[in-house]
């Protein structure tokens, strides 16, 4: 059965890279409560839609149609898209971390040989950055026969809060791809991604003062300690 989960897994995401059309978000350019996006768009499947913003730091993605059916075996089905946006701090402010939570349900009925898996990878890219690309990611995956349709949740971070010097602008790629596998004669295996949410976290770059303040501190606390 692992062998198989894995043979699926290669051949759904081992797969050269191939360039696509891009189609702009609704708001491919909009402000949130800290942060400003720019250029949002996705692959040419545009799955993952356009996002909300409700005056918070999340991007919020409904995806009805990020699904991947497979049914009556030997058969495999697979959904994806890459979006790619830039975000740009506000005066004073510089990025913590950016996380991506996904949220679906899958379904799989058969016995063995039936699958589903999910992947994510997101890379955040900061021009001449020393340490970019910042880049993260996860792979879920499931081959046991449910009662139902189960809910499944996963999640990647791009963690800059201690990046030198400080992110304030940063060129964000996200790629998710969906697969089902049915394997099994008259099995059927099922999986969507509903929910995607962005969260991006800012904090106050400190000032020259302040660093200064923090570096006698621990000078301090060092001698104390002696």
């Amino acid at each position: 059965m692992k062998s198989k989960l894995l043979l699926a897994a290669c051949a759904a995401f081992c797969v050269p890279a191939v360039a696509v059309a891009a189609v702009p978000w609704d708001n491919p350019d909009g402000e949130a409560l800290s942060f400003f996006w720019e250029n949002g768009q996705n692959s040419d499947t545009n799955l993952f839609g356009s996002p909300d913003n409700f005056g918070d730091d999340n991007l919020y993605f409904l995806n009805s149609d990020f699904v991947a059916n497979a049914n009556d075996g030997n058969t495999w089905d697979e959904a994806a898209d890459t979006m790619d946006v830039d975000f740009i701090a506000k005066p004073t402010l510089k990025f913590k971390s950016i996380q991506v939570f996904e949220y679906g349900d899958y379904n799989i009925l058969g016995g063995d040989g039936n699958s589903v898996s999910a992947q994510l990878d997101m890379a955040g890219i900061v021009a001449g950055h020393p340490e970019s690309p910042f880049t993260d990611g996860f792979l879920f995956s499931a081959a046991e026969d449910t009662a139902g349709t189960v809910p499944w949740d996963d999640e990647a971070s791009l963690i800059m809060e201690f990046a030198v010097p400080e992110v304030t602008d940063i060129h964000l790629t996200v790629s998710n791809t969906l697969v089902a596998m049915s394997d099994g004669v008259g099995g059927t295996a099922s999986i969507t991604g509903n929910f995607v949410l962005l969260g991006i976290s800012v904090v106050v770059i400190p000032e020259p003062g302040s660093l200064a303040f923090l570096a006698i501190g621990g000078l301090a606390l060092i001698r104390r300690r002696r």
